[in-house]
């Protein structure tokens, strides 16, 4: 990571962690110890996260084989002196270590709110659950397996984002995590191609053999479909095909947010409603058993169980 970049992330209040990893609180951490838990995030309302202890990192900032228009993101391809996002020609950071980084880091963080509630920063400062979806493409990490197994062994639950183009780093995961989530941001190659702007030319063809691998998982799996009015917000019926045919355990239909490197390239118009939200998960058909209004979700259930509902962490 350049030296320019480096210092671009960290007045974005990015912890660097090793090489290539990062660590940043997320908003919905902080509003939870501001708010004595009163505020937090819609996964701590819909699979039991404690938002305060939750860690939010990337083992590969800056790295992914899309340009998606809603990332709000920092991207490589955003920052004229950054050579190359091409990660197989780079010596990655080891997983443990980027796990005992990773939690030092967070732990730095958190002090920086020691000023609003000292009890609950005191409780954060042991995080049990860990978000990997930061920035970038987690599954062209190498060892994302073994990053898993490293958090795992430490107590933690996992959550992994993926853009679903690695389907074969997903088929021969040495150690799955907790919950894999799936975007899902296009119901035809032409709307993805758009949309996702894929550095590779069949990025589409390998999410949809993602798509296929996910009833065959052994972990818990969801597809978030990325809502962008104006954009990608209709032909539900095709949609409600690619998910009933991918059989994952939830489905987030989730409201783009107007943010970041997101605003050079949609407009604040392009955000929908939570009425719009609502109606697009009518059209899709599924049950739904959740929402959060604060952050524009609706969970609905697909391969489902009562029992799957919360994690507890």
């Amino acid at each position: 990571m350049s030296i320019s970049i480096e210092s671009i992330l960290v007045r974005q209040r990015y912890a660097i962690v090793g090489k290539y990893g990062s660590v940043k609180l997320c908003y919905w951490t902080k509003e939870s110890i501001k708010s004595n838990a009163e505020r937090f995030c819609y996964k701590q309302k819909f699979y039991g996260i404690d938002s305060s202890k939750c860690l939010q990192c990337t083992p590969c900032t800056m790295f992914c084989n899309n340009s998606c228009k809603f990332c709000w993101r920092i991207r490589s391809n955003d920052i004229h002196d950054y050579v190359s996002d091409d990660i197989s020609t780079k010596k990655m950071d080891d997983p443990k270590d980027l796990v005992t980084g990773m939690i030092e880091a967070q732990k730095k963080l958190i002090t920086s709110l020691q000023s609003t509630n000292k009890e609950m920063v005191k409780n954060a400062m042991i995080p049990k659950h860990v978000a990997i979806s930061l920035s970038g493409e987690p599954m062209l990490y190498d060892d994302i397996g073994e990053l898993v197994h490293e958090f795992h062994k430490k107590g933690f639950t996992t959550f992994i984002v993926t853009n679903g183009t690695l389907p074969e780093k997903i088929e021969n995961i040495t150690h799955l995590p907790t919950q894999l989530y799936v975007t899902l941001a296009a119901s035809n190659q032409k709307i993805y191609n758009d949309l996702c702007v894929p550095k590779t030319k069949d990025n589409w063809e390998k999410l949809m053999q993602t798509l296929n691998l996910l009833s065959s998982l052994d972990t818990r799996t969801c597809i978030r479909l990325t809502s962008i009015k104006d954009f990608n917000m209709h032909d539900s019926k095709t949609y409600a095909k690619l998910i009933e045919n991918a059989n994952p355990n939830f489905l987030e239909i989730k409201a783009y947010s107007f943010l970041g490197m997101s605003r050079s390239k949609l407009e604040r118009n392009n955000v929908p409603q939570m009425s719009d939200i609502r109606n697009f998960s009518d059209e899709i058909g599924f049950r739904v058993l959740n929402e959060s209004e604060s952050s524009k979700v609706v969970l609905c259930g697909v391969n489902w169980n009562k029992k799957d509902a919360l994690i507890s962490c």
